[in-house]
């Protein structure tokens, strides 16, 4: 790994040299790029487009395992995305809108954890001063009121990335190592994906708020109901998920916390088939000031059986996965650690990861980041064929976001 680390070393040096230089110059160029989310207006209704697009280069290499050869890789990532919210907001304060997110561009080793869709979400919403409800393919109440750990870069990162830098082989294979990179890499809770779903979610009170979620089946359609759920055997159905968080200040120290828990029902069991969906999901995140410096951080947990945090379930297998995180900004540079450990049951899979990166955001929609991840599959299966095995890589992303 000693390619990857060198690499890592001086190009961070000479980024934030780069960023240093000419300050006045820089915040010229930065305000020219600066941009609010277009909006149009019509009648009594507003259009509003939100979007991101990045790109990465990384250089990344593997060392160790039984039958897989070590082995480096450069190449390029990124993806774009677009969303599209539509709503009216009547004299009496009621809004009733709607969103729809798109998944415009991406490579082989990026994408989202919808199946890479094209069309992610499709969705209304009415907002009260009771709460908000929404109708259609969407994220869950766990999903969206969860506490998580803070990332310097949310797109490249330990946490739900939208990229991964590592193949099961540079020549034969252009997908991500085992799947594992990027769909079993959610700690906070994700088992209803963007199935067709009704959703409550309670505004904030003396720091308090809560959220359910009930998703008929797990089926991707605009309504519930309207989809066409699969016959295969051992299905989720009727998921059940509920979640609460609480923020408050303990002196200065700004706190989060979260729990969330999903049920399912299982569908047409088979001999081999599990039981019922139970997943967990635990979250704590604190900020404070120091001075001129933001620091924050946090930890959160998930436990589940389903297999990799899916809607497989299978004996009394418990996969559990933390994620933590510590993160300080100053003006307008970041930089961060983060820590995983994900478990994949009896004698199957332990992974541990590190990340070390930092950014720099001349606005609030430009940003610079620099960073290294290192991986260490630790595989306990005899079956397995590569075990042992550590992997690493570094990365330079640039990436625009609206807003």
């Amino acid at each position: 790994m000693k390619m990857v680390r060198g690499l890592v070393a001086p190009s961070l040096g000479v980024a934030l040299a780069c960023f240093a230089v000419s300050p006045g110059a820089a915040q010229g160029w930065a305000d020219a790029l600066a941009a609010e989310p277009p909006t149009w207006e019509f009648e009594n209704y507003e259009l509003l487009l939100e979007g991101f697009a990045y790109g990465a280069g990384y250089t990344a290499a593997k060392e160790g395992g039984d039958f897989v050869p070590d082995q480096e890789d450069s190449d390029f990532v990124g993806q774009a995305q677009a969303r599209l919210r539509l709503q009216r907001i009547y004299d009496s304060g009621l809004i009733v809108g709607g969103w729809m997110s798109f998944l415009l561009a991406h490579d082989e080793l990026s994408g989202d954890n919808y199946g890479n869709d094209t069309i992610q979400k499709a969705y209304l919403y009415l907002q009260t001063g009771f709460g908000r409800l929404e109708i259609g393919q969407q994220d869950g109440a766990a999903y969206q009121v969860g506490v998580t750990a803070p990332t310097v870069d949310d797109h490249i990162s330990l946490e739900n990335p939208d990229s991964i830098l590592f193949r099961d082989s540079p020549v034969f294979c252009k997908c991500g190592f085992l799947e594992f990179d990027q769909v079993a890499q959610v700690t906070r809770q994700n088992t209803s994906s963007n199935a067709a779903k009704f959703t409550y979610i309670s505004p904030r009170l003396f720091g308090a708020q809560i959220g359910f979620s009930y998703t008929p089946n797990l089926v991707k359609a605009p309504l519930p109901f309207l989809g066409n759920p699969s016959n295969g055997p051992d299905q989720q159905a009727s998921l059940v998920e509920g979640v609460a968080s609480y923020n408050t200040f303990v002196s200065d120290i700004a706190i989060g916390l979260s729990a969330a828990y999903t049920h399912g029902a299982l569908r047409n069991p088979s001999v081999m088939g599990g039981g019922d969906l139970s997943d967990w999901s635990f979250g704590l995140q604190f900020a404070k000031m120091i001075g001129d410096v933001r620091l924050s951080g946090g930890v959160a947990y998930r436990i589940s059986n389903g297999i990799e945090f899916s809607q497989y379930v299978t004996g009394s297998r418990k996969d559990n996965r933390v994620h933590t995180s510590v993160m300080a900004e100053w003006n307008r540079f970041s930089v961060g650690g983060e820590f995983s450990r994900t478990d994949f049951g009896p004698r199957t899979a332990i992974i541990d990861a590190y990340q070390l990166a930092a950014a720099y955001r001349p606005n609030d929609n430009l940003y610079v980041s620099l960073g290294w991840q290192f991986y260490n599959y630790n595989k306990l299966d005899p079956n397995f064929p590569a075990r042992p095995f550590d992997e690493d890589a570094g990365f330079l992303s640039i990436g625009y976001q609206i807003p």
